[in-house]
């Protein structure tokens, strides 16, 4: 049976529309790690994919939806990592943490990532909205163990803060202004926040981060 070229190359018809839209998204993915958001124009995009105005508009509307493109394939592929790395593991206290620390060690080992997750955090709701559901989700899980024990404004503060306190150090480790030593301080630190009195210690992921993953290739294929 022949596939359908668009379920091979997404919104591409060919192979070779396929690479020119990648093309594009590596481009736009390393204009926004590397100069921000703002930074994000049809001209930029243009100069760093070495294309004209033309092939951009071939594939998308303008600048802005080409960083949508950005930010909705990076929050797929970085679920359908959490799953694959985090499915067996059961819900709770441990599995945040491990949560936790893949992102930031993943920040720290691939800095472009690192800048390109921060900056995608700030433009759209949908990093930001999954980052606050998972963790919810585990601390929901730790408390139906026993292991915290949050009202539910408390939970939902929690939230922020664990969110925003990840963020704010996967950017200064993107940017080497941090290194990997504050990473388990951290990281017991806010699960003692959620009221756990000895947190379990949570050792190095020793992830690869593989070159084949959504964002590894936007950025460098």
């Amino acid at each position: 049976m022949q596939r359908d070229p668009k379920e091979i190359y997404g919104l591409a018809k060919t192979a070779k529309g396929y690479r020119a839209r990648q093309n594009i998204l590596r481009a736009t993915a390393k204009v926004v790690a590397d100069q921000g958001l703002e930074s994000a124009t049809v001209l930029a995009i243009c100069e760093q994919a070495d294309i004209g105005r033309t092939t951009l508009y071939n594939y998308f509307k303008d600048a802005e939806d080409a960083v949508a493109h950005v930010l909705e394939e990076s929050a797929t592929e970085l679920q359908a990592q959490f799953e694959h790395i985090h499915g067996e593991r059961k819900r709770g206290v441990k599995r945040l943490g491990y949560c936790l620390r893949f992102i930031l060690e993943r920040a720290n080992a691939d800095p472009d990532w690192g800048r390109l997750f921060v900056e995608l955090y700030k433009f759209g709701p949908q990093v930001d909205l999954y980052l606050r559901a998972q963790v919810e989700l585990e601390l929901q899980a730790a408390g139906a163990q026993g292991d915290v024990d949050l009202s539910k404004k408390e939970a939902d503060a929690l939230v922020r803060v664990i969110s925003a306190s990840l963020i704010r150090l996967c950017d200064r480790l993107a940017k080497k202004e941090a290194d990997t030593s504050e990473i388990a301080p951290t990281i017991t630190a806010l699960l003692r926040g959620a009221g756990v009195k000895k947190p379990t210690a949570i050792s190095a992921s020793n992830q690869r981060f593989p070159k084949d993953a959504l964002v590894h290739a936007v950025l460098f294929d």
